[in-house]
C-alpha cells in the first residue's frame, strides 16, 4: 500500500511537470519585462492576454522585495553561508521542499544568511521553467513590508511574473472583482497563491 502511494505521488510529479512544459512549449505568452510593461501602458491596445496579465499584476501592486534582498546582499561577507549551502540540511531542504527555520536574536545575520541561500535558489533556478522561487521580507522600517496580506499578495506576483500564461483561475477571481476595480480578502488571496504554487512543478 506505501509503494502504491509512493509510485502514484512520483507519477503525479511527471505529469505536473510534463503539462507545464507542454503549456510553456505551446505558449507564446513569455514574462513580461519592466521595458513591455511600458510600452503597453503607453498605448492603447485592446485587452488581449498580454495587457490582461500587465491588469493583472497592477491589480496586486505590492512593495518590492528585492530591495532588501539586494541590500542584505551587499552586506554578506566572500562565501557567507557557505557551510549551511554545502550542509545536507540543505540538499534535503531543496530537494522534498521541507522548511528550515533560521532562528536567532535580532541582528545575528539571519537576513543576510536566509539572501545567501535565496541568491544560490535563483541561481539554479533561472534556467529552469518549471522551478519557481518567490520570496518576501518583513522589515521594521517600512509600514509596507509589515502586513501579511501584502506578503500573500508579492508572492502572487512573483509567481505570475514566472508564469508562461496567465492562471485561469486567477484570470476569473480578478474578472469577478470587476476587472481590478475591487479587492479581494485575504483568505481569497491564500485560496490563489496555493492554486498558483502548484501550477507549477516545483515552487
Amino acid at each position: 500500500m506505501e509503494r502504491s502511494r509512493t509510485l502514484t505521488k512520483i507519477l503525479r510529479g511527471y505529469i505536473t511537470m510534463l503539462t507545464f512544459y507542454f503549456a510553456a512549449s505551446s505558449s507564446m505568452l513569455q514574462p513580461l519585462t519592466d521595458t513591455t510593461f511600458n510600452r503597453i501602458e503607453m498605448s492603447l491596445l485592446t485587452i488581449t492576454p498580454d495587457t490582461k496579465l500587465i491588469r493583472v499584476r497592477q491589480w496586486l501592486s505590492t512593495p518590492d522585495p528585492s530591495v532588501n534582498f539586494q541590500k542584505a546582499l551587499h552586506l554578506s561577507q566572500a562565501d557567507t553561508g557557505l557551510w549551511l549551502l554545502e550542509s545536507d540540511l540543505y540538499r534535503k531542504w531543496e530537494i522534498e521542499a521541507s522548511f528550515i527555520w533560521l532562528h536567532g536574536i535580532p541582528g545575528c545575520g539571519k537576513t543576510v544568511l536566509s539572501s545567501t541561500l535565496l541568491e544560490n535558489l535563483l541561481q539554479h533556478s533561472a534556467d529552469k521553467p518549471g522551478k519557481a522561487v518567490a520570496y518576501f521580507y518583513f522589515y521594521f522600517n517600512d509600514r509596507q513590508k509589515q502586513d501579511p496580506e501584502l506578503m500573500v499578495r508579492s508572492l502572487i506576483f512573483q509567481l505570475l511574473q514566472q508564469c508562461i500564461k496567465i492562471s485561469t483561475g486567477l484570470s476569473a477571481l480578478f474578472a469577478s472583482y470587476d476587472n481590478g476595480k475591487r479587492q479581494p480578502s485575504l483568505n481569497t488571496l491564500l485560496k490563489a497563491l496555493k492554486q498558483l504554487i502548484e501550477e507549477f512543478p516545483q515552487t
